[in-house]
């Protein structure tokens, strides 16, 4: 599906602005530019995380040890000891 510039997608050159985003906005987007016989094209994957969603477990380390392991991206390996940080930031903290 090719996007269009509406009040729910915003293109700017290089950036792409989603409003009123929610869980059906995840998936793949590919930017692709085509000048002359040249074409170039870039994918990313998008994860909508929901904020509000019910967290079932805790953080058994300190908030700042565990808000550095978010920062840093070590769910997958801290993810134990922080699994409500790691769960809360979109994270799949496997018990």
């Amino acid at each position: 599906m090719e996007l269009e510039p509406s009040e729910k997608y915003d293109l700017d050159k290089t950036i792409l602005n989603i409003y009123n985003i929610d869980m059906k906005d995840a998936g793949r987007y590919t930017c692709r530019i085509i000048v002359d016989k040249l074409e170039v094209s870039k994918s990313v994957n998008v994860k909508v995380i929901d904020r509000n969603a019910q967290v079932d477990c805790e953080d058994t380390s300190s908030y700042t040890h565990c808000k550095l392991v978010v920062v840093k991206g070590l769910c997958n390996k801290w993810g134990q000891f922080c699994c409500k940080s790691c769960r809360q930031a979109g994270f799949i903290v496997k018990l």
